[in-house]
């Protein structure tokens, strides 16, 4: 799956880079007017898991809440995140689907001559 990011066209190469710099002015507006909440929200809007989960984070700890908030406005970290974004789904949508017609509802088992759907 990360070697499908190396073999990614020159136009999908150049258009991680200008959606990466986007999100990094984007986050970097919100982060000096919004709460880390607000921002990782927008994260989860673009498919990308944010650094630090707040949810998780019991103790609110300010180092960690800093620590996401560097990586948010991190070229680096947001071209990495969109790499492993696109080819998570250029893997999902290259998945053969089954059908619902080919499960055998009375075994509760795929049968073993089902057709698979093309995506």
């Amino acid at each position: 799956m990360l070697f499908a990011c190396a073999n990614m066209s020159v136009s999908n190469k150049a258009s991680a880079v200008d959606e990466a710099l986007r999100h990094v002015f984007v986050c970097q507006e919100m982060l000096d007017g919004e709460p880390l909440e607000a921002v990782q929200a927008y994260c989860r809007s673009q498919h990308i898991l944010p650094p630090v989960d707040i949810a998780k984070d019991n103790d609110g700890s300010s180092v960690l809440q800093e620590e996401a908030a560097n990586k948010l406005r991190d070229y680096g970290w947001w071209i990495k995140r969109i790499k492993l974004r696109d080819a998570r789904m250029a893997h999902r949508r290259g998945k053969p689907r089954r059908t619902a017609s080919a499960h055998s509802t009375a075994s509760g088992q795929w049968s073993s001559n089902s057709k698979l759907r093309s995506p």
